[in-house]
């Protein structure tokens, strides 16, 4: 059978176009052979959102936008068609939040799936959220710099003001100032000398003080030194002192354990003991006797005492 002219040219037109839609939609991401479901949710401004642009989850494409429309009837609201794999299992209390994919201002619509919930069928609409782009959180950052600086030129204005309207005040200050710079100038100018004087003794001095034989260093080597040898023989000198000091006690008490010295006969001879004790005896019986017979031993007389006893005396 043979096809005219006309049959064949329609076909071929019929394979372009349908090729061209294929291509079409292969280039703006969407599947050819498989199947998806579509879901819708409203947003209160797009944010730059466009055709095409991913669905992800976790970071991972599950789709792309498949139409945006403007609600007029519903104060201007963005209604946005989606596409998802099938295999995803979105439920009813899952959100889709529109973010920035990229620091460029690109677009994309982020699945935070819930397991709670109910599966949502092809064609239900998904409750909606917007994430904060980067230009709002600048802006909510610098407001409070912005105040912050307006603030600082408020209080720079009042401080220009109250210079101007004491310009006299400020003059007189500068004045003084001018004054005490010229008067400072001339005291260095005219003690020049000493001041360079006192510079030279000082760089002497410090060349002396960090000397290594002569300077610090050196003399506090010395110091100690001499220090270390004076309480060394501080020292040595006490301990012979106390070394003869216990030796001479040892060699006494030697002594009196022998018997040798005062000591030793005190603590071992009987002799003194007995002397001693007689001695006590007698002068005990010398006492009683002198209480009971005084006269023997005392003669007065206010008179004076007579002849007799006078010679009896004699």
């Amino acid at each position: 059978m043979k096809l005219s002219k006309e049959v064949k040219v329609g076909l071929l037109a019929t394979i372009a176009l349908t090729s061209l839609y294929l291509g079409f939609n292969f280039l703006k991401g969407r599947a050819l052979f498989s199947s998806r479901n579509t879901y819708y949710v409203i947003y209160d401004s797009s944010e730059g959102l466009a055709v095409s642009n991913p669905v992800i989850i976790n970071g991972f494409s599950v789709g792309i936008v498949k139409d945006i429309k403007l609600l007029q009837d519903e104060d201007f609201k963005i209604i946005v068609a989606f596409e998802v794999k099938k295999e995803i299992k979105v439920t009813d209390a899952t959100i889709a939040k529109l973010i920035s994919s990229s620091l460029w201002g690109g677009k994309a619509i982020e699945l935070i799936i819930s397991k709670a919930g109910n599966p949502l069928q092809n064609h239900d609409t998904i409750p909606g959220a917007i994430e904060k782009d980067v230009t709002d959180i600048f802006k909510e950052s610098a407001v409070p710099v912005l105040k912050n600086a307006n603030a600082t030129i408020l209080l720079l204005n009042d401080f220009i003001t109250n210079l101007s309207n004491n310009k006299e005040e400020v003059n007189a200050t500068f004045s003084n100032l001018e004054e005490a710079t010229r008067r400072l100038k001339e005291i260095i100018s005219v003690n020049q000398g000493n001041f360079n004087t006192i510079s030279k003794n000082l760089a002497k001095l410090s060349t002396a003080f960090f000397d290594e034989k002569n300077g610090l260093t050196s003399l506090l080597a010395k110091l100690n030194r001499l220090a270390g040898e004076v309480e060394e023989g501080r020292i040595k000198k006490m301990v012979e002192k106390l070394s003869n000091m216990l030796a001479y006690i040892e060699e006494a008490l030697g002594k009196a354990n022998e018997g040798e010295g005062t000591l030793g006969k005190l603590l071992y001879n009987d002799s003194l003991y007995t002397n001693l004790n007689n001695t006590l005896a007698d002068l005990d019986k010398l006492l009683i006797d002198l209480r009971e017979n005084p006269k023997r031993y005392i003669h007065f007389s206010v008179f004076g005492a007579n002849k007799k006893n006078r010679e009896q005396v004699e």
